[in-house]
């Protein structure tokens, strides 16, 4: 039988297994922020702006990044660049098709696998969705 004493000290154990997620996802936001030039979402006032201004700078980041070798033979004649956010490319290490490729990976695409969705831009929505609640 569950106590009284037993649901607050779950309800404190939530509360705090709550706030620490919520803090890995800020540090991920803000790590792959970092990586691309973009200033820290704790900072941020619009999230949607900064979601926005995060998403312009990884595929700017993105077309600087992209190389030759993904021009391999055997394989796609289009430009290819790993994720400026997670540092993540699919099965194959020459990186996402550009651009579209990497759109699918950011903006979790329904064709897209799962797996493959960029964790970094999960966190970002989970933070800014998080946000909206309050």
């Amino acid at each position: 039988m569950t106590t009284t004493t037993d649901v607050r000290e779950l309800q404190r154990e939530l509360s705090t297994l709550r706030r620490d997620l919520r803090a890995a996802y800020e540090w991920m936001a803000d790590v792959g922020a970092a990586r691309v030039g973009v200033s820290s979402l704790l900072l941020a006032r619009d999230l949607d702006a900064w979601r926005d201004e995060l998403l312009a700078a990884t595929f700017a980041q993105a077309e600087r990044d992209q190389t030759a070798t993904s021009m391999v033979e055997g394989w796609s004649s289009q430009p290819r660049a790993k994720c400026p956010l997670c540092g993540d490319s699919p099965a194959t290490e020459h990186g996402y098709t550009m651009p579209e490729g990497l759109r699918r990976h950011l903006h979790r695409h329904r064709y897209a696998d799962r797996r493959d969705w960029c964790v970094v831009m999960d966190a970002v929505r989970r933070v800014t969705r998080a946000e909206g609640d309050d």
